[in-house]
């Protein structure tokens, strides 16, 4: 899948000063979601101490609680990015207004397991489990014996 930017999605290659802009305009419109690109290769703990850092400076500084959450991504990697627009073109038969983020693979001898999160719009026709459901069918049934993880995220108003 390839992540767009729109009213409520933000990418940002790294957090510097414009990172509160955003947070601040998000916070004063409908909400929205900031990506942050972090490289599964990266140093975990100097990435940690970044995310505990910054969350501590928008509370400071803002005022504002926020939980970062911090899921490595295969940067670059052919397989995921294939595997990801697989997914990507399922959940647009299914309902082109689902989002997905935190895409990553796991690959074993006998399956691969892609792991995501789904964003479910708070008016569609399907519970949270029916939707995982239907997607991980889906997943199922392609060629090369995937296995859905999934997550399924509905906003908060």
């Amino acid at each position: 899948m390839t992540y767009e930017e729109s009213f409520t999605v933000e990418l940002k290659r790294e957090i510097n000063a414009d990172f509160k802009k955003e947070i601040v305009a998000f916070a004063n419109s409908e909400g929205g979601e900031i990506y942050v690109g972090v490289d599964k290769n990266g140093d975990i703990s100097a990435i940690h101490d970044v995310i505990d850092r910054v969350e501590r400076q928008i509370l400071h500084e803002l005022g504002c609680e926020v939980c970062i959450h911090m899921d490595p991504i295969a940067v670059g990697d052919r397989k995921t990015a294939e595997c990801r627009t697989m997914v990507a073109q399922l959940l647009a038969g299914i309902d082109p207004r689902l989002t997905m983020h935190d895409f990553r693979i796991t690959s074993g001898p006998d399956h691969t397991n892609l792991i995501f999160d789904v964003v479910r719009p708070l008016d569609s026709s399907y519970t949270s489990e029916e939707l995982e459901e239907r997607i991980r069918q889906a997943v199922t049934a392609l060629e090369g014996n995937y296995y859905a993880v999934i997550t399924v995220d509905t906003p908060r108003v």
